[in-house]
């Protein structure tokens, strides 16, 4: 599926949209759209794990730390498509 397509969902979605984009090797690349005000409940994860920030803001909440990322240009997003 494509950013456009996830775009169209994310419009219309009141839960976070999940989608598979790879899995080499031990790995597992998803990418989770969240549209304003969704929340993504709390959940364990089987391995390390990365967070990349393309679009908006975020509260990120671990069991070690708090942080808000905010990226309010859209340039990043935009040269992605």
């Amino acid at each position: 599926m494509n950013l456009a397509k996830l775009n169209e969902r994310l419009l219309q979605s009141d839960k976070p949209i999940v989608t598979s984009i790879m899995k080499p090797d031990n790995t597992k690349l998803i990418a989770i759209r969240l549209n304003s005000g969704v929340i993504l409940k709390e959940h364990t994860a089987p391995g390390r794990t990365k967070l990349i920030v393309i679009q908006g803001q975020i509260k990120f909440i671990t069991t070690k730390e708090t942080m808000t990322i905010n990226i309010d240009s859209e340039s990043n997003y935009n040269n992605l498509i």
